[in-house]
């Protein structure tokens, strides 16, 4: 968690082979947050990466994230996302399957 804190700005990757333990890292980072977090501070949010639909741009998904999971008003947040007092954790990206689009159109129904 020290590291992460020096960073500026403060973003993070972990890599890792299947079974390497990223998961259990990103949730010791994020339990390390929170137990550090003053009032200024973003509350650190784990999210699946296959729940996140990349056809609409992560600050968008986040409130919409908060809403259905989290059940915020959807102006709070919104707020919350605008302010920076969220901070996405991302988790799972090596278990997201690739979005292709189809190459032909689907067949027309009868």
């Amino acid at each position: 968690m020290h590291y992460y804190q020096t960073l500026q700005p403060q973003r993070l990757v972990i890599t890792g082979a299947p079974g390497a333990g990223k998961t259990v890292l990103a949730l010791e980072l994020l339990l390390g947050l929170l137990e550090t977090r003053g009032p200024e501070h973003p509350v650190p949010v784990r999210i699946p990466a296959t729940l996140w639909d990349s056809s609409h741009p992560l600050r968008e998904w986040l409130v919409q994230h908060l809403v259905t999971t989290y059940r915020q008003a959807p102006r709070t947040a919104q707020a919350l996302v605008n302010a920076g007092l969220i901070l996405p954790v991302i988790d799972g990206l090596d278990e997201e399957t690739p979005r292709t689009p189809p190459t032909t159109p689907p067949a027309p129904q009868a």
